[in-house]
């Protein structure tokens, strides 16, 4: 089995862009890790998320700078946690908090597998906690599913590779499909049954990243760089309107990048110094930006968003981080969090996770194993309004057992 050894030594060998950097490299160094992993065969898509925010954390370390938040000056409001909290310019764990071993262990079931694939992964929960977006990996390429109340569905979509990368709670499902040896893609929609290509204003040769998302109401947005170019230097936001098939380009600054989809909001980051980045959210037109608070010196960006919680990554001014960041969007101020950085997936009470470990807001929980599977890798991507986790454990010989956790 593969340890955080193996991925350390993966990610020091691979071929990280120089800044400046956006996600599209990001994106693509994770991409290059994964194929070059299982090339060796000693390794399942399990570790497709722990690979992608490695090579975030490779790609996004070297920030520094950035400007002075102007929304929320002052000494930040602490927000409720049941761990002591050093104060100052922000909340920040003391060392004895942040090597503090988890309370609990919250329980780990498989989910079904459709089919005969041994290579699976639950990607993605909707709020409620009842549709699981993820996928089979055959070869380097994946096969779309759907879980609904546990029950698994291959979704009827026909591509080189599809990837569903968010589903709402009323079981709308939206991803990217690769066409043409992957130089093509196009987003689509899924609902009840039926599959709808969505229209772009730009050609299908566009580098769209990371993934798209859709929220409650159906909105749907997703970033777009021009072919041949990488770091965002003349990037789009392309943002599509409940139940419409055409969509529009948001009057946004090309600096700006859109990571994440609330009800209300975007969430992401802003590049005013090329690499340096600030943590933004926005209304869901793109206007009205709001630089949300960071430790003095350092830069951030929001990841996930629910509710009037997001969270995200931030790297210090001496490039140390990602470090774990909590922001409650009502009041000012932010919280570091004693788990490892970045967070890309939030619940509406302010529940978090990285992967290993979850915050219970205060509490912190492990992910636990399951009886009798022979794996020690786990990887949870995703985390539902009612505390369940979703990801996928590393089994024998690089098979990948899609799980749930209930926290």
């Amino acid at each position: 089995m593969i340890d955080e050894e193996d991925v350390r030594g993966l990610v020091a060998t691979a071929d990280i862009p120089p800044p400046p950097v956006g996600v599209a490299e990001v994106v693509e160094a994770g991409q290059r890790i994964a194929a070059r992993w299982r090339t060796t065969g000693t390794a399942g898509a399990a570790c497709l998320a722990v690979i992608l925010v490695a090579a975030t954390v490779s790609v996004l370390a070297t920030r520094s700078g950035g400007r002075t938040p102007v929304d929320h000056p002052g000494v930040a409001a602490p927000l409720v946690t049941a761990t002591p909290l050093v104060t100052g310019a922000g909340n920040r764990p003391s060392a004895a908090t942040s090597a503090a071993p988890p309370t609990r262990t919250c329980a780990a079931t498989a989910l079904k597998v459709p089919g005969r694939y041994t290579d699976v992964s639950a990607d993605v929960i909707d709020p409620a906690g009842r549709y699981i977006a993820g996928h089979a990996t055959v070869g380097e390429d994946f096969v779309p599913i759907l879980w609904t109340d546990g029950v698994p569905r291959l979704l009827p979509i026909h591509a080189q590779s599809v990837q569903v990368s968010s589903v709402n709670a009323q079981g709308v499902a939206v991803g990217v499909m690769y066409t043409n040896h992957y130089r093509d893609q196009e987003i689509f929609r899924y609902q009840t049954g039926v599959v709808t290509i969505l229209s772009s204003p730009v050609a299908k040769t566009w580098n769209l990243y990371p993934v798209p998302y859709i929220n409650a109401a159906g909105v749907i947005m997703v970033n777009a760089e021009p072919p041949h170019e990488s770091g965002g230097t003349h990037s789009i936001v392309v943002e599509w309107a409940p139940g419409e098939t055409t969509g529009r380009i948001l009057s946004m600054p090309v600096i700006d990048d859109v990571l994440a989809i609330g009800d209300n909001v975007l969430a992401g980051g802003s590049y005013p110094d090329g690499p340096a980045g600030d943590a933004i959210v926005w209304d869901l037109n793109g206007g009205n930006p709001r630089t949300l608070r960071a430790p003095d010196g350092s830069t951030a960006v929001v990841y996930g968003v629910a509710g009037h919680f997001a969270v995200g990554g931030v790297w210090e001014q001496n490039g140390s981080g990602p470090g774990a960041i909590l922001w409650d969007l009502d009041v000012p101020g932010y919280i570091e969090l004693p788990l490892t950085g970045p967070l890309m997936s939030v619940n509406a009470k302010g529940w978090t996770l990285d992967g290993t470990r979850v915050y219970l807001g205060g509490p912190v929980a492990a992910l636990g194993l399951l009886a009798g599977v022979d794996a020690t890798e786990v990887a949870g991507t995703s985390i539902a309004d009612n505390g369940t986790v979703v990801g996928g454990i590393g089994g024998a010989h690089g098979s990948v057992v899609p799980v749930i956790w209930h926290c």
